[in-house]
């Protein structure tokens, strides 16, 4: 399930050079996701702990979310906190992974601190949306990003803090969780894959 990403970063793949460029950071995202869960593939298959790529991962997911939200979000405000959560975001995860050793572990406060951010602004955007569009947020890529990164993150969220603080129960109880999880994920690419194949077209007059 995890390699329907595949569907989006292939999309992005055929529509990139027309597509405008605000969405590019996100097209982006899916890319490196893509590219992450074929290493993924091999390494668990090679028999070793994909927590290293996937640590190094969710900091070039959370820099090229951050990016996309500066291109979205027209406030003033974003534009001048980007900079400084950028800088919070790598500064925490160096704080957490200050060691090549310590990229094998699972480590939860970075991960905490920018899923809640995400969330924070996918909700800003789709209630300014919401408001600006009244109608048409069914087929709007960014409400549809949003929307979907609001889930994920949300899920994510109580999915990592199961693991923190000890509360996985039985064997049955982790699978049906995973399972849960697995399945969230496979319908929430499909859902990116879909934004994508509706992102606007870059202008005529400034196509190259």
């Amino acid at each position: 399930m995890s390699f329907s990403i595949w569907f989006a970063a292939l999309a992005g793949l055929v529509r990139f050079t027309n597509t405008d460029g605000m969405y590019r950071p996100f097209i982006m995202l899916c890319w490196t996701g893509a590219i992450n869960e074929l290493v993924s593939f091999f390494v668990a298959r090679a028999g070793y702990s994909t927590n290293s790529n996937n640590n190094i991962y969710i900091l070039a997911e959370s820099l090229l979310l951050l990016w996309q939200f500066k291109k979205w979000v027209p406030e003033a405000w974003m534009k001048r906190y980007f900079l400084t959560l950028a800088v919070v975001f790598a500064g925490l995860w160096v704080y957490e992974y200050d060691s090549i050793s310590k990229l094998g572990q699972i480590r939860y406060y970075f991960r905490f601190l920018y899923a809640v951010v995400i969330i924070l602004l996918s909700i800003h955007l789709m209630q300014r949306l919401a408001v600006e569009h009244a109608r048409g947020l069914g087929k709007d890529p960014r409400f549809l990003i949003s929307a979907g990164l609001t889930i994920y993150f949300t899920f994510k969220i109580l999915f990592d803090a199961i693991w923190l603080y000890q509360l996985r129960g039985s064997v049955a109880f982790q699978q049906a969780i995973y399972l849960v999880f697995a399945s969230l994920n496979f319908l929430i690419n499909l859902l990116f894959a879909l934004a994508i194949l509706w992102m606007p077209k870059k202008p005529q007059y400034i196509r190259f």
